[in-house]
């Protein structure tokens, strides 16, 4: 008999581990996660070296929600952690949402947030490149 995770939990652990089969070893080597909890909801939380984002199950629906910020240490924001999965209004404000059926698609979405690799984040059928000097993902 196995003990079972909460809904919202096993949403993070399934778009986790989509990611750890899209990740290249350099990108792995410098990324971490940790779990949060804001009392609401509970996910996970990855910061790389470039950007941050916390993903999990939303609390009104099935979708996956993501709310990102880039650069991974933004200058006079407070930073995420695992007591909560935003670090300010306006990163809330870009949260994204994707279908459970996109758990792929959402693993590249926040791997390209995080990293400066694109992983074929696709938007309406188009591949997405995040820039060099992009500071938040797309609205």
């Amino acid at each position: 008999m196995n003990i079972s995770y909460r809904q919202s939990m096993a949403v993070a652990f399934a778009v986790k581990a989509a990611m750890d089969i899209i990740v290249t070893e350099d990108d792995a080597a410098n990324c971490s996660i940790e779990a949060y909890s804001n009392g609401r909801e509970q996910g996970l939380h990855i910061v790389g070296p470039a950007g941050r984002a916390s993903f999990s199950e939303n609390r009104n629906s099935d979708t996956i929600v993501i709310m990102a910020a880039r650069p991974a240490f933004p200058i006079g924001l407070p930073l995420f952690s695992m007591q909560g999965n935003v670090a300010s209004q306006a990163v809330y404000d870009r949260r994204r949402f994707f279908d459970p059926d996109q758990i792929v698609n959402a693993a590249a979405f926040i791997l390209s947030i995080v990293t400066n690799t694109d992983y074929g984040y696709a938007e309406d059928g188009e591949g997405y490149t995040f820039g060099a000097h992009d500071d938040q993902p797309p609205a």
